[in-house]
């Protein structure tokens, strides 16, 4: 058992959330990970605080390619139904679960959810290098507009949670964004690996954002996507 440090336990594309199916069939992955996080988190890490870090945005909405315009993009998740768009009944039911699950974990220990990364409409790196060798100007942004538009359904219902069940919210826009943009680099720096995924250099943006949390709390147990 982890006594000293932090826990993680992670898969790519899965929400800790009861009850979820996914769009790409099975998935044994995710079906662990949810056990251990509903299941055996309270007698390996009873009483320990749990940090989560997922995409919230795109298991309700779909993956970035819906902030192009005409591009479609399904939900990653479904639960009675699979839907091939974020209509109003899938997204009520969405917000269902995710209550429903998230103040669950929440009875038990203190929860820490990251609010939503910043998605970027191109994978950063490659479109910097492109237009480098264009030589033509390289930083990546989004306006704070857009940002909004892709991310406010989970950014509310995180603060919903927020108010109803009392998690505790990390918000990485300061770190990101300015009153006016999000940005996928920085001084010549990618701040992504690809369009939606923090590099290194991104990640180190975060630090302060997550250092409070460690501050006389030696044992964290982690989740994330």
């Amino acid at each position: 058992p982890l006594r000293q440090g932090l826990g993680v336990r992670a898969a790519g594309g899965c929400p800790p959330v009861e009850n979820v199916l996914w769009g790409q069939g099975k998935r044994e992955d995710c079906q662990q990970l949810n056990a251990a996080v509903f299941q055996e988190l309270d007698q390996q890490l009873p009483g320990k605080p749990l940090i989560l870090i997922n995409r919230l945005t795109a298991y309700a909405l779909g993956d970035a390619s819906n902030m192009i315009p005409d591009a479609a993009s399904s939900p990653m998740v479904y639960f009675s139904r699979k839907p091939k768009t974020a209509d109003a009944d899938f997204l009520a039911e969405f917000r269902e679960h995710y209550l429903e699950s998230t103040c669950k974990l929440a009875q038990k220990r203190v929860v820490y959810a990251l609010l939503p990364v910043p998605d970027l409409p191109v994978d950063v790196p490659k479109a910097m290098g492109k237009a480098l060798m264009r030589n033509l100007p390289a930083d990546i942004s989004i306006t704070l507009e857009a940002y909004h538009a892709r991310h406010d359904f989970a950014r509310n219902l995180m603060q919903e949670a927020a108010q109803k069940c009392g998690i505790k919210l990390l918000d990485p826009m300061p770190h990101l964004c300015d009153t006016q943009h999000c940005y996928g680099s920085r001084a010549g720096f990618p701040l992504y690996v690809d369009d939606d995924h923090l590099s290194m250099h991104g990640n180190r943006l975060l630090m302060p954002l997550f250092a409070p949390i460690f501050q006389g709390s030696p044992d964290i147990s982690g989740v994330k996507e």
